[in-house]
């Protein structure tokens, strides 16, 4: 074998990056559509999730179709070559002192989301329903995204945290207790929602900035993703509902635990939320009327971009609030259930409005955008303080996204860009533009 190749494969292997955005996008796509199947070949069984389960070879294709569109978008020069013609806006240092102005505001505005969901009962599944005058209120709309507020304020602790360290600035010291006190803030808060993601998210743009200011640590990432998979995973469904530990009989009559069970019980977790390759599937099945929609969803990329409901009174409701007919559409759950939310993904969105053609230029053009959207934020600025807070908010929401409609994904980074521009410039020190 050639030795110039194995040199570069070894210096492939060393420079990756588990959070450079295309290499992200595709391992996900690669866990949540291939990764069960994948299983089945193998001949992996658990208690529930593989009785009579039958690999979707249709929609495996489909979404093959996809990844390698993804790909071949992203990889090519396009994206980047873009990003290198458009002015970068992100250069230059933060000064420090306004740094602690800013962290303090999206803290406190953060906080203020948080107790506003607690006041009208919409905190998460703590409460079992939600407040319908709060869900149909002009507020509801905007505390969810001052709810991101909080996570801006855990960005810009970290990345001050990490680049005083770097410096050898004693402050660093200051922000080291102010970024962990957010973080371990954050995760007590969630604890009690039931919700999975909102205990992942402030984790991961941890890690995030950790990788891009230190040197990247895969333990600490392999460890932190075993732990969601064998303790979160879990955790969501028994938090939701006691009765699952009797139900999936890892608590018997007698009081005693199953370690079978238990096992099975944690595999069937995993396989249960990564299992998007079942929604696909049967979002190619829905009836033609339903499907075609010919872009009519991405229409309500205006609507979302559109003024908020406490200006715009009429403002019609987001794609995303249809996400418990379509569970109901697709079969999913039960005919009670009026709750549970499901999205078709991504390559579920461009099929239902542009057919097998649509999945390709759609994913296409999307690998086209990661690329431009890592090169700039990323790579032209030399992993900035303003770009690498940036990415990190647009890190969290594509990955997730990805599992979503893509006319609110779009229209939400948007709107986070604006608001994350003007906290750059007021954080960026004057003339400290450098090249």
């Amino acid at each position: 074998m050639n030795p110039n190749f194995l040199e570069w494969l070894k210096d492939k292997v060393i420079d990756f990056n588990i959070f450079k955005l295309g290499n992200s996008a595709v391992l996900y796509y690669l866990l949540v559509f291939y990764f069960l199947p994948l299983a089945v070949l193998l001949g992996f069984s658990t208690n529930i999730i593989f009785v009579d389960y039958q690999i979707p070879w249709l929609a495996l294709g489909y979404a093959t179709i996809g990844l390698l569109a993804l790909m071949l978008g992203y990889f090519i020069p396009l994206g980047g070559y873009l990003a290198k013609k458009t002015p970068n806006l992100f250069f230059g240092v933060w000064d420090f002192k306004k740094a602690k102005v800013v962290f303090w505001t999206t803290f406190f505005i953060g906080v203020a989301a948080k107790i506003i969901r607690v006041i009208n009962g919409a905190y998460f599944d703590i409460i079992n329903n939600l407040s319908p005058a709060f869900g149909k209120s002009a507020i509801y709309s905007v505390v969810g995204y001052l709810d991101w507020f909080w996570y801006i304020a855990l960005a810009i602790a970290f990345i001050n945290y990490y680049s005083l360290k770097k410096i050898g600035d004693n402050n660093h010291l200051i922000w080291k207790w102010l970024a962990f006190g957010v973080l371990f803030m954050e995760i007590v808060f969630s604890i009690p929602t039931c919700s999975k993601i909102v205990i992942i998210f402030p984790v991961l743009i941890y890690l995030l900035i950790k990788s891009y200011l230190c040197k990247i640590n895969y333990k600490q990432i392999f460890a932190v993703m075993v732990m969601i998979v064998v303790i979160l995973f879990p955790f969501g469904g028994i938090c939701r509902n006691t009765a699952t530990l009797k139900i999936n009989g890892i608590i018997g009559a007698a009081g005693d635990i199953s370690f079978f069970n238990t096992i099975g019980f944690l595999a069937d977790s995993f396989f249960n939320r990564i299992n998007q390759i079942s929604v696909f599937s049967k979002v190619l099945n829905l009836p033609s009327d339903t499907a075609a929609l010919y872009g009519s969803s991405f229409s309500n990329f205006l609507t979302t971009l559109g003024p908020p409901r406490f200006i715009w009174k009429d403002k019609p409701l987001s794609v995303n609030s249809t996400g418990n007919n379509l569970a109901h559409e697709l079969g999913i759950v039960s005919p009670a259930d009026s709750r549970t939310s499901i999205s078709p993904t991504v390559v579920g969105d461009l099929y239902i409005n542009f057919g097998v053609w649509g999945i390709f230029l759609g994913m296409f053009l999307i690998g086209v955008a990661f690329r431009f959207i890592y090169d700039y934020l990323i790579e032209l600025t030399n992993k900035s303080s303003s770009g690498l807070m940036i990415y990190s908010i647009f890190w969290v929401q594509i990955i997730s996204g990805m599992e979503g409609w893509i006319a609110p994904v779009l229209a939400g980074l948007i709107k986070f860009f604006i608001i994350l521009f003007i906290i750059h410039l007021f954080l960026i020190k004057r003339n400290s533009i450098i090249k």
